[in-house]
């Protein structure tokens, strides 16, 4: 499974959904399509934050047939107005060190969601540095 990714300006959503699909174009129907929500550089944040999505989500769905799941962290994904399979949700118990996969991570079962990301600092075998696991 891959996943092709859009980091939110909060600028224009139409524009921005436009934007990732132009990037994106090769990759459409050949991987997850996914919005990230966050804070940082996302001049939106915390102001219309359902409203933008769901207008970013509905021209990505308009222009491909496909609706993007939308990643955020725990504390803003129930206020983003989407249904749980539409989350990937990240949420972490520290910012430690975290060896090997866990099919089951700490917070499993907690709440629902499509996807559930439980660390930005997991380490796997094979690989030279951390990864979001």
């Amino acid at each position: 499974l891959t996943g092709t990714y859009h980091y939110a300006g909060g600028f224009d959503a139409v524009s921005e959904a436009d934007h990732f699909l132009a990037v994106a174009a090769d990759y459409i129907g050949k991987s997850m399509l996914v919005l990230d929500w966050e804070s940082y550089q996302n001049r939106s944040y915390g102001y219309d934050d359902a409203d933008w999505i769901a207008t970013w989500r509905q021209r990505v769905f308009d222009k491909t047939g496909i609706w993007a799941v939308v990643y955020a962290s725990l504390a803003d994904a129930y206020d983003l107005g989407l249904d749980s399979t539409e989350l990937w949700v990240a949420q972490y118990a520290s910012y430690n060190r975290s060896y090997g996969y866990q099919s089951v991570p700490w917070n499993e079962g907690a709440y629902k969601c499509a996807m559930r990301q439980y660390t930005s600092s997991g380490i796997l075998d094979g690989w030279g540095g951390v990864l979001d696991l």
